[in-house]
């Protein structure tokens, strides 16, 4: 056996869910108090007027909620024209062109930008300024042709109106301005300046299309600007009333929609352009979708109980996010705490719990599938540039244990792109679909797997006169030979792709590829009657790592917490993790996969093959496959070190009871993929950066 150990020591628990008694002790995964945002009161596009270079001002931003700790730092894309020191920023040159001012909360992925302008004042104009560009500059900005007409009252749609915010710089100069649309479509006159000193411009879209609406200065026509947008065929989103319409299921023809606001918690309303995520009326909220799970519910339908999982949010067309957030913290959160403050279900609670049990024995329960925050339900879905939360950042990963899914596929075709989802148990799951895209994201903050993946197609073994577990059944579910074996290999239903995308932060790894449980207790347990004929062999999963996925995951060792994963750990199983990985580190004293730091032991989560069962998933980084073979070629380069355990012999010097595991899970070798210590690539303190919030 060669030496192996580290996600086995998070993922030990679910193997022993039927041998295991008593309750182990909660270990907290505590990460940083995170800040939710930064907000200030620049435009996206703004201007500067100072009296001579060298003059400066200061720029100040506010990070939230109010209780975050942070440190706001500031930078300018070039100094030769906008030096900043500290928040001091400073008027160096006039340029015809505009510099990327940016803060950013120290230590975090956290960031806010805007454009700005420089120049002197005076009378001659120099620059038309607006302010349009949505908070994110991924994407396009994205108009729909239509708005609701009255959503309260469940009305039809009317044709909407765009309006543009701008005027002229430097503001003493004249104001006067012509302004065309291509293509030609209804355009209001030009509002004279308000009370603010802002001239506005009303477009209304009569097609969809790019759009592009250029505004000059009648005083020196050189001086323009053009503002672009997308029109798409759908509804434009302003509030809670129009996304639950947007997404209501009982409409037979759902319309993609554009956000134009954020959605947020009401603990975040102090955001920029933000409504909450609640009937503005106070009524309560909208009825949650619900339909049975998709995941193995042999055990509850043999015990009697509910199949059904929920979803808050379902989408069966495109959305454009605009670069918004939808905050589901109000309605997935769990409204009690416990006794060492963290975060459990409330009594009045309908959202906020633990997935269904896909087993249960002896007071222990192994978990199948959860409720989800946002469903993704249909093919040929796209879903750009929104950023998706189940809940408010927490200062515990355990916090997270009740909020549920972040964001469920269940659809072929479907594409995530640009886009940040965070903040649940798991933050992506995917199950049976083919042709899952995820590129350019930010997938952060899991309690357990950031992207989950696996099959909802089984095959069960077929029994025969006087067959049992060791003469025909085992050989059923882990024969490669066998037919079942063949059968599930080459029925593949779960396909993916991620790529240019971010992982940062989970409670076990930021990949777990799921696979059946198919242990002989599982097969025929005497014990109980509502635990038989249920261990099974999983469909093939294939996933493919692509352009630069980079995993930011380096956690501490003795913080590390897989409890989640089964409801209940017997004293005698206790999984004392730091402890096993120093009889890993003892036994097996060449692997690289821990990296002690000032005296402190980590190791960096990364794809994690689990289960027990016969996992036939297939992983390939760049092309190369991440799970070792005895052949070899496997990923096993200057980045990840390739790691295989079995869970079948009586005498595995890091696993206590494997024989006895085996018999409850499966005889499946576990595989894994980690960073080697001596990957200098992203450091145990590094953030990713690829995405705006």
């Amino acid at each position: 056996m060669k030496k192996r150990i580290l996600a086995i020591m998070l993922l030990l628990p679910l193997l022993v869910a039927f041998i295991a008694m008593g309750f182990t002790k909660l270990v907290s995964l505590v990460v940083p108090q995170l800040p939710e945002f930064i907000d200030f009161d620049y435009s996206e596009n703004q201007a500067f007027e100072f009296n001579e270079i060298g003059d400066s001002m200061e720029l100040r931003a506010f990070i939230y909620p109010e209780s975050a700790a942070g440190e706001i730092i500031w930078t300018s894309s070039n100094e030769d024209i906008a030096k900043i020191e500290g928040n001091r920023l400073t008027f160096v040159s006039e340029e015809r062109e505009s510099v990327t001012i940016t803060a950013s909360v120290k230590n975090t992925f956290i960031t806010k930008s805007f454009k700005a302008r420089l120049m002197q004042s005076g009378d001659i104009p120099k620059y038309i300024g607006y302010n349009y560009v949505y908070s994110c500059e991924n994407g396009e900005n994205t108009v729909a042709l239509y708005d609701y007409a009255d959503p309260l009252s469940g009305a039809g749609t009317k044709a909407h109106t765009e309006e543009i915010e701008f005027n002229v710089y430097p503001l003493r100069s004249p104001q006067d301005v012509t302004v065309t649309v291509s293509p030609e479509c209804p355009l209001s006159t030009t509002i004279a300046a308000d009370m603010d000193g802002i001239s506005k411009v009303s477009v209304t879209p009569d097609q969809t299309g790019e759009y592009t609406v250029t505004v000059a200065s009648k005083t020196n026509p050189e001086i323009f600007e053009d503002i672009k947008f997308n029109v798409v065929d759908g509804v434009n989103v302003y509030s809670y009333e129009d996304i639950v319409r947007a997404t209501d299921y009982s409409t037979s023809h759902p319309a993609p929609f554009a956000l134009r606001v954020n959605l947020e918690s009401s603990s975040n309303l102090g955001r920029s352009n933000s409504k909450p995520m609640a009937y503005a009326s106070g009524a309560p909220h909208h009825k949650y979708y619900s339909e049975e799970s998709t995941y193995d519910v042999q055990y509850l339908k043999n015990s009697g109980k509910s199949t059904d999982v929920l979803a808050i949010l379902v989408f069966r067309s495109d959305v454009y996010g605009n670069g918004h957030t939808i905050n589901l913290h109000d309605l997935a959160y769990p409204t009690e705490t416990n006794s060492s403050g963290l975060a459990i279900p409330g009594i009045k609670d309908d959202f906020a719990g633990e997935p269904l049990p896909f087993v249960s024995a002896a007071g222990l329960a192994v978990f199948g599938q959860g409720n989800r925050g946002f469903l993704i339900k249909g093919d040929n879905i796209t879903l750009d540039n929104i950023v998706l939360k189940n809940c408010n950042n927490v200062d515990n990963l355990s916090n997270l244990d009740y909020v549920g899914t972040v964001l469920e596929v269940e659809g072929n075709n479907v594409t995530i792109q640009n886009s940040t989802v965070q903040n649940g148990r798991t933050v992506v799951r995917s199950m049976s679909n083919q042709n899952l895209l995820i590129k350019n994201c930010l997938l952060a903050y899991a309690r357990e797997f950031i992207f989950k993946q696996g099959s909802n197609t089984f095959e069960y073994p077929t029994p025969s006169a006087n067959s049992d577990w060791n003469t025909t059944i085992r050989d059923q579910l882990f024969d490669k030979d066998s037919e079942l074996v063949k059968k599930a290999t080459a029925e593949c239903d779960s396909t993916a792709t991620i790529e240019d995308t971010d992982f940062y932060t989970s409670g076990i790894f930021c990949i777990g590829m799921d696979t059946h449980f198919a242990g002989q207790y599982l097969y025929k347990w005497s014990n109980s009657s509502s635990i038989h004929d249920m261990a099974a062999t999983s469909h093939k999963s294939v996933l493919h790592l692509n352009k630069n996925v980079k995993f930011y995951d380096w956690k501490i060792i003795k913080n590390m917490n897989s409890s989640t994963l089964v409801s209940g750990m017997g004293e005698k199983f206790s999984l004392n993790i730091n402890d096993m990985l120093q009889k890993y580190k003892n036994v097996y004293p060449d692997s690289q996969v821990i990296k002690t730091v000032n005296g402190t032991d980590y190791a960096h989560g990364g794809i994690a093959f689990f289960g027990g069962g016969n996992n036939l998933s297939e992983v390939y980084f760049d092309g190369k496959s991440v799970k070792a073979v005895e052949a070899g070629g496997g990923l096993n380069d200057e980045m990840f070190e390739s790691l295989s355990i079995s869970l079948s012999s009586k005498n595995n010097p890091l696993v206590e009871q494997s024989e006895l595991i085996g018999r409850a899970a499966g005889e499946g070798p576990f595989y894994f993929c980690l960073y080697r210590n001596t990957y200098e690539g992203i450091g145990i303190n590094d953030v990713p950066s690829r995405y705006k919030a």
